[in-house]
């Protein structure tokens, strides 16, 4: 019997009308926002509830920051709008309730860390630092990039969620395996506004 999976797509606008410095404290605030929030969904949807089996995001590091998009692969299609309801419900909680300072400091130091110890080969060096040289041409892009995660504060989070994370900015996507009926399934808030 062949597995069928449903993904789960939401995104959110993160247009800036500045480029430079100011997209690089956009990405910054987002991705740092993104990780201690994946953190805390990881625990409940994938390790404990066993919902989902795959949790992701991509906010693309590029001069004119889009949309950042938050991937996840639902095991049951049934549970497809428990799993963004528990998504947009933690978005929420972060527009008023500051993020724990040792979680930010955790996840800023993980992310130093984990981005240079990927860089293991000629290769991942390269596949590091193309995007980030793409931006404004000088490896020095990567520089502001973690000076910046430094500076991030709970509050900068806390205003970028109530600011970027908002309902009309915002796309939910569902896909499922030919034949599974997701109609069937309900429609609840958030959906069908692609």
């Amino acid at each position: 019997m062949s597995r069928r999976w449903s993904r789960l797509t939401l995104r959110t606008r993160l247009s800036v009308l500045a480029a430079g410095a100011v997209a690089v404290a956009v990405v910054a605030v987002a991705g740092l926002a993104w990780l201690v929030v994946r953190a805390e969904l990881y625990q409940q949807l994938v390790l404990k509830e066993q919902k989902v089996d795959v949790l992701a995001a991509d906010f693309g590091h590029q001069a004119d920051p889009e949309l950042f998009t938050i991937y996840a692969r639902v095991k049951d299609p049934a549970q497809v709008n428990y799993v963004r309801d528990q998504i947009l419900k933690t978005f929420e909680r972060y527009k008023t309730e500051l993020i724990d300072q040792a979680k930010l400091d955790a996840t800023r130091s993980r992310m130093r860390y984990g981005f240079a110890m990927a860089m293991n080969s000629n290769d991942r060096i390269a596949d590091a630092l193309a995007p980030y040289i793409a931006l404004e041409r000088t490896p020095e892009t990567l520089n502001r990039l973690f000076d910046t995660y430094q500076t991030v504060t709970a509050a900068d989070i806390r205003d970028a969620v109530k600011k970027y994370f908002r309902e009309e900015s915002r796309t939910v996507v569902t896909l499922a395996t030919k034949g599974q009926n997701l109609a069937a399934l309900g429609r609840g808030q958030g959906e069908g506004q692609d």
